[in-house]
């Protein structure tokens, strides 16, 4: 059933509970439509945070695959007007820096680890290991390294945007 169905139909049982609750129904009766209106609300809240972890995970899979094909305008939809990396790093600068390496390397590749998403409210965070490759798309790339990123995310209009991220690498 589609999320948009499910969350119809137990809108249309939440009011019936509430109404046959407020009745003069016996109290064992109410006690059991009480248990069933709390389980349908443990239900349903826990069908958007399933579905808000998922978006969560598309998007920050999104902004990998932006980085491994090279695809800046991509790359920089997925980023907040606020965005802050490390040592200071804006926007603005984050631009440069994605159009510098897209120009040195024709060839990028990341490879990421299991994607550890959580939510609070109407933020995220996205954790993994990622090992990146550059190079100019011979058999072997040039450089290569593995890091530890950590990014931060916000729902702004009801889209997932990077508000910061972190990394370190993983082994010098």
């Amino acid at each position: 059933m589609p999320f948009d169905a499910l969350t119809a139909a137990a809108g249309r049982v939440i009011v019936d509970c509430l109404r046959s609750i407020g009745s003069q129904a016996p109290a064992p009766r109410k006690a059991n439509r009480l248990l069933a209106l709390g389980l349908l609300l443990a239900l349903v809240g826990g069908c958007a945070k399933d579905d808000a972890r998922a978006e969560l995970q598309r998007q920050a899979e999104r902004a990998i695959a932006a980085v491994s094909e090279r695809e800046h305008s991509d790359l920089m939809t997925l980023l907040a007007d606020d965005f802050a990396g490390p040592e200071g790093l804006d926007r603005d600068g984050a631009s440069q820096m994605a159009r510098l390496y897209f120009f040195r390397f024709r060839a990028i590749r990341v490879v990421a680890g299991p994607l550890d998403v959580s939510l609070q409210g109407q933020r995220g965070s996205v954790s993994f290991v990622a090992a990146l490759t550059g190079g100019q798309g011979g058999l072997l790339p040039e450089q290569a390294q593995a890091w530890r990123v950590e990014t931060d995310w916000r729902r702004d209009d009801g889209d997932w945007k990077l508000i910061a991220a972190r990394w370190q690498p993983v082994v010098r």
